[in-house]
């Protein structure tokens, strides 16, 4: 049995807007269903948790939400700022930057400050809301990425 395929410009056409469609919305889906590592509801629940970070494993001590009530004539930004406290479990801290094995996300690289085994980060998402789609939801899960 023998069938003939005839391919008319109006089929190719289709097909090709539905391919372009497919390769340019297929990222930005996969990006969209990833959970939001910069976000307070992300790193609440593992407060007293142990986490790996490279070499050494820390716990999550605390989550503190730094947003306020805005004063009289303030503008009121709804963006998220936290704070994660960590405690230095085994290793060491690296001097600047940490990378956290979240649960749901993988490697999470924060900028940290430390002491006496004692790390603090910070995330403020000011401002997050004016960056382009792609760029606010960064593949390499970096704060400055």
């Amino acid at each position: 049995m023998e069938t003939s395929y005839k391919l008319s410009r109006r089929t190719l056409l289709i097909g090709g807007a539905g391919a372009i469609v497919l390769a340019v919305a297929g990222p930005l889906t996969s990006q969209a269903s990833e959970p939001d590592v910069f976000t307070l509801a992300s790193w609440t629940p593992l407060v007293g948790q142990q986490l790996a970070a490279g070499t050494a494993v820390v716990r999550l001590e605390s989550v503190e939400d730094l947003r306020r009530a805005p004063r009289p004539g303030e503008h009121v930004d709804p963006a998220e700022r936290f704070r994660l406290g960590f405690s230095l479990v085994s290793g060491a801290f690296p001097p600047e930057t940490i990378a956290i094995s979240h649960p749901r996300s993988g490697a999470v690289n924060l900028f940290i400050t430390h002491n006496d085994g004692k790390a603090t980060a910070v995330i403020d998402r000011r401002g997050a809301t004016l960056l382009p789609p792609t760029a606010a939801a960064p593949s390499s899960k970096g704060p400055n990425s």
